[in-house]
């Protein structure tokens, strides 16, 4: 089935850090891409716990003009069980 609706960003969530016990096995660089729909493989508690940024960067939000990183189009975001994985997510302008 055909997304009927333009995605004018995309996203990569690339897994930076990640200690022993993540219970859904995320290693380093551990990649996924994805537009609207959630990412096949990416642990369901940390895409929960990201979406309000991912949504906030679709929409625009610009990350340095609140302090949160030295890259508009990107952050790193922290796994909100026990901190096991730290992921880098990236918006990217689609054509």
């Amino acid at each position: 089935m055909e997304n009927e609706f333009k995605e004018d960003w995309g996203f990569v969530v690339t897994v930076t850090e990640a200690k022993s016990g993540c219970r859904a096995g995320h290693k380093v660089g551990d990649r996924f891409e994805f537009q609207y729909r959630t990412p096949l493989g990416l642990c369901g508690e940390a895409f929960c716990a990201m979406y309000p940024l991912i949504h906030a960067l679709r929409l625009g939000a610009d990350l340095v003009t609140y302090g949160e990183a030295k890259d508009p189009d990107s952050t790193t975001f922290t796994c909100p069980d026990h901190a096991w994985v730290t992921f880098e997510v990236r918006r990217v302008r689609r054509e």
